[in-house]
Formats: C-alpha cells, sequence, structure tokens
C-alpha cells in the first residue's frame, strides 16, 4: 500500500462538505472558523499517516484551507469519491481507526452517497488551484 499527501483544495473541499453534514444536524450557519478546525484535523491525519508509513520523508501538515477551494460546488457524488481517496491516504497509521476525522468522513460520506446507486464514478484526487 502507498500514500500521499492530500492537495490543499482537496482538503478544503472535504473540510467543507463534513461541515456542511454537520450545519444540516444541528441547523448552524456554516462558518471559516469550523471549516478551518476541521481543515487542520483532516491534515493532521494525512500527514501522521505519512510520517509513519514513510518515517524518512519528512512530511509536514498542509498549512491553511483555500478559501478559493472553498467556494467550489463539487457534485455530491465527487465529495464522496474524494473523502474515499482521503481516507485511503490517512489509514496508514494505528491510530486512524479512532480518530475523529474518520469519524467526520464516514459521517460525510453516509449523508452524501446513502440512497445512490453506482457512487464509484466520481474523481480520485483534485489539483490545488494556481
Amino acid at each position: 500500500m502507498s500514500a500521499w499527501q492530500c492537495s490543499t483544495c482537496h482538503v478544503t473541499v472535504l473540510a467543507v462538505g463534513i461541515v456542511r453534514a454537520e450545519s444540516f444536524s444541528r441547523d448552524a450557519p456554516l462558518g471559516w472558523d469550523d471549516i478551518t478546525r476541521v481543515f487542520r484535523r483532516l491534515a493532521r491525519e494525512n500527514a501522521r499517516s505519512l510520517r509513519y508509513r514513510y518515517p524518512n520523508d519528512g512530511c509536514t501538515e498542509l498549512r491553511a484551507a483555500c478559501a478559493a477551494c472553498a467556494a467550489r460546488e463539487l457534485p455530491a457524488l465527487h465529495l464522496v469519491t474524494l473523502a474515499r481517496c482521503y481516507a485511503y491516504q490517512a489509514c496508514e497509521h494505528p491510530g486512524w481507526l479512532k480518530s475523529q476525522a474518520r469519524r467526520d468522513i464516514e459521517r460525510m460520506v453516509y449523508e452524501l452517497a446513502r440512497d445512490w446507486p453506482n457512487w464509484e464514478s466520481g474523481p480520485w484526487g483534485i489539483p490545488n488551484c494556481s
């Protein structure tokens, strides 16, 4: 198994999706502070996985969410596939199964994909904005 660091845009889009899933359950508005909090959590888990898998590569965490990426409107199907990719990249360390990032991803995927047939056709990654 190999792992790579998801792009800033990839993690930002997921953070927005997770915050949207959270805001539906508590009927709250979407806030940048919430997006930043979730972004950092996801970035930390991805970096933790890479450092565990490749301890000599010097992986560092992504620093900040991207406002331009946060404004992207992607089909829910694509968010689910991006979440699956993220989980694959972040699962390499022993703490993944008990992590809040994993629970966040699973909750978002459940909210987005629970009733869909053929949901595996979305993109696996997303490049950074230039």
